[in-house]
C-alpha cells in the first residue's frame, strides 16, 4: 500500500468513526430523554396519589405538560426541572 492510499484509508476511517460516534451520542440523548419522561411520569403519578389522599391541589395540567413538552425536545434544562418538581412530602 502507497503512502497516499494509507492516509486516503486512515482519513476515511477517521470519518467512519466520528460518524458512528455522533450516531452513538444521538441514541444515547435519546435513550436519557426516554428515561427523563418515564421518571418524570412516575413521580408525576406518586405526586398525585399524595395530594388525593391529602387533599391538595394536584399542579396543573400546563405545567406538566410544558415540562413532557421540553423533554421531547431535548431542550429540558434539568436543573430548571428538578427545581419545578414540589417539595417531597413525607406521609
Amino acid at each position: 500500500m502507497n503512502n497516499i492510499t494509507y492516509h486516503k484509508q486512515l482519513r476515511h476511517n477517521s470519518y467512519l468513526n466520528r460518524f458512528k460516534a455522533e450516531a452513538e451520542v444521538k441514541r444515547l440523548d435519546q435513550l436519557k430523554a426516554s428515561k427523563m419522561k418515564e421518571l418524570f411520569f412516575k413521580k408525576q403519578s406518586e405526586l398525585d396519589q399524595i395530594c388525593n389522599k391529602s387533599h391538595m391541589e394536584i399542579p396543573s395540567q400546563p405545567e406538566m405538560e410544558n415540562i413532557i413538552n421540553l423533554i421531547n425536545l431535548g431542550k429540558i434544562n434539568w436543573i430548571y426541572l428538578l427545581l419545578q418538581l414540589p417539595v417531597p412530602i413525607h406521609v
